[in-house]
Order: structure tokens, then sequence, then C-alpha cells
């Protein structure tokens, strides 16, 4: 796996050697797609999720000093 992670870099550093806006693209176009996917999991993970609301703060304790 870091083997291709090693290739993959020193591919897109030739890239940007010899064209620097086509890499530029290339990482822009990546990293745009790994948002996406987040997203995208982020969205079924949420739909998947537990149904009960979870509420935005903790429930307050009665004993009060």
């Amino acid at each position: 796996m870091t083997n291709v992670m090693v290739v993959i870099s020193l591919l897109l550093l030739l890239l940007m050697l010899i064209s620097p806006f086509a890499a530029l693209s290339v990482l822009i176009g990546v990293g745009a797609a790994s948002l996406l996917c987040w997203i995208v999991w982020v969205m079924v993970r949420s739909l998947f999720a537990d149904p009960r609301p979870i509420s935005p703060t903790p429930p307050q304790r009665s004993s009060s000093r």
C-alpha cells in the first residue's frame, strides 16, 4: 500500500514539473472526490443511525446546590 502511495506521489511530482496546472487540477479533483465521498458516507451513516433524536445538550442534573 505504501509503495502505491510513493508511486502516485512521484507521478504527481513529475506531472507538476511538466505542467503545474495539470497537477493542480488533479489535486483539486482528488480533493473534491474525497470530500464528496465523505459527505455521502456521513449522509448514509446518519440515515442508518439510531432514529432517536440526539439532544444537543446533556441532561441537567436536578440536584442543585
